[in-house]
């Protein structure tokens, strides 16, 4: 990643990812009802736009806006100066963009590389000539007629366009995969491109979801999901235009560990997954206590999303279980209960046959929340941390 988009994912990540407050999810849904009906992926694209910035305080907005006028004055006069059409598709080639810092391995689903002769693995790549096809910029100039002004939406766009322009120009497949991109506001725009030119846009679930207001409006080709139950979040409470969603059982939610004769050496441990600050101070006093009864238990940070500093703060160095050192299965097999409030590993634990249990103590405005943003566990066999203690 270069240095300009880790700055601006610093600047944003912390509004999106949103730990501290627990949204209000009929006000959502009172929002949603507000925005007209898009007419096409463009003003799909526009209302997943303002549903971001619902995220993203005023002022930040504002900021972006003013910086992006400036970035598309210098972009634009070389992004269109070779406007050639995208060659025609290869026929059954799978193009599969990959994340640096989450693999595919076990979310992959099992069908999809089997539609296709040959499936390509990059990682995701941003452009540097930056021209659009012509297929492209005729999308991008109706961007702006709909929407001068703003020129942050603008310029998602005409970075988004040119990107999968590049990827089609340079290995033409029949299909491109994504994931983690359910938040991408221009994710529509994207799947028009692909369609234009007789593609399709593809993506697949890479974990258990909550429902997001940031997720609605996305559109691809086929969406491949876990469980029917998001078919209906998608459908009817986010606005998705997705033209074919296929269920699936990747390896992820697959039994393949059996870890039924292997005797627990700890009695719980809490999977992080996003807590606030408070939920993490509040779990180190209930995890302190369970020490001082004798309990073994341990907490895994989530690499990605978890307080790494005030967890190291808050328990003893001997109950903090590094991820990148303990393999899920064998930290699975070492535990009676796990923990967490709504981490896919919740589900992984229903499904190898160890006792998932939710957190209804750290932060109990969250946890009443898990039912109305649709948390797939509460639907099977679980405890509550209350339970167990």
């Amino acid at each position: 990643m270069g240095i300009v988009q880790e700055i601006y994912k610093r600047f944003i990540i912390g509004d999106i990812k949103n730990t501290e407050g627990e949204p209000d999810v009929e006000e959502w849904r009172r929002f949603l009802d507000s925005l007209p009906v898009p007419k096409d992926p463009i003003d799909e694209a526009y209302n997943k736009y303002r549903c971001r910035l619902r995220y993203v305080p005023g002022r930040k907005t504002r900021l972006l806006n003013f910086a992006s006028f400036f970035v598309l004055g210098s972009l634009l006069p070389r992004m269109r100066g070779r406007k050639d059409r995208l060659p025609t598709a290869e026929a059954s080639r799978l193009l599969l963009e990959v994340k640096p810092d989450v693999g595919t391995k076990d979310v992959l689903p099992p069908e999809l590389p089997q539609q296709y002769g040959e499936m390509l693995e990059i990682p995701r790549e941003f452009a540097k000539s930056g021209v659009l096809s012509e297929e492209a910029y005729e999308l991008y100039r109706e961007v702006s007629r709909r929407y001068p002004k703003e020129y942050y939406f603008r310029l998602w766009a005409l970075r988004e366009l040119s990107n999968h322009t590049s990827y089609i120009r340079k290995y033409n497949p029949s299909a491109t995969a994504v994931y983690i991109c359910e938040r991408n506001v221009v994710g529509p725009i994207v799947y028009e491109l692909y369609r234009r030119s007789g593609r399709k846009y593809i993506s697949f679930m890479h974990g258990e979801y909550l429902l997001q207001l940031i997720q609605a409006y996305m559109h691809f080709s086929e969406f491949y999901v876990w469980d029917e139950m998001y078919v209906d979040m998608f459908r009817k409470d986010l606005n998705c235009g997705i033209d074919r969603y296929i269920v699936t059982r990747p390896l992820k939610i697959t039994k393949k560990w059996h870890l039924e004769d292997i005797v627990p050496e700890y009695y719980c441990t809490y999977y992080f997954s996003g807590e606030s600050t408070t939920s993490v101070k509040t779990l180190a006093g209930v995890f302190g206590e369970m020490k001082k009864n004798g309990r073994k238990c341990l907490v895994r940070p989530h690499p990605r999303y978890s307080h790494w500093d005030l967890i190291a703060e808050c328990f003893d160095a001997d109950m903090i279980e590094n991820p990148a050192e303990v393999t899920l299965e064998q930290s699975l097999g070492r535990t009676r209960y796990a923990v967490g409030l709504h981490s896919t590993v919740l589900r992984e634990a229903q499904i190898e046959g160890r006792e998932a249990v939710i957190d209804d103590l750290s932060d109990p405005p969250q946890y009443e929340n898990l039912y109305n943003r649709k948390f797939v566990v509460l639907r099977g066999e679980h405890k509550l941390l209350s339970e167990i203690l």
